[in-house]
């Protein structure tokens, strides 16, 4: 299953989505479902201006509570 965001989906939905599918990128696609472009945790950081619940869901996917590191760590 492939988890994808729209163009017009707000940063923060995106990035609450990544967290729980446990990503660190997900695509973005147009209603055709045609590629547009991905986002990636290192996009949403250089763009996150002292926004403190997005700040907030980049620590909670980041940290030690993640998939990955529950598996790995």
């Amino acid at each position: 299953d492939i988890h994808t965001a729209q163009p017009n989906d707000r940063v923060i939905e995106v990035v609450r989505k990544m967290g729980d599918k446990q990503v660190r990128r997900i695509p973005v696609v147009d209603r055709d479902r045609n590629l547009r472009g991905i986002i990636s945790m290192a996009d949403v950081a250089l763009e996150t201006n002292d926004d403190r619940e997005l700040a907030d869901a980049l620590e909670e996917i980041s940290s030690g509570s993640s998939f990955w590191n529950r598996i790995f760590g």
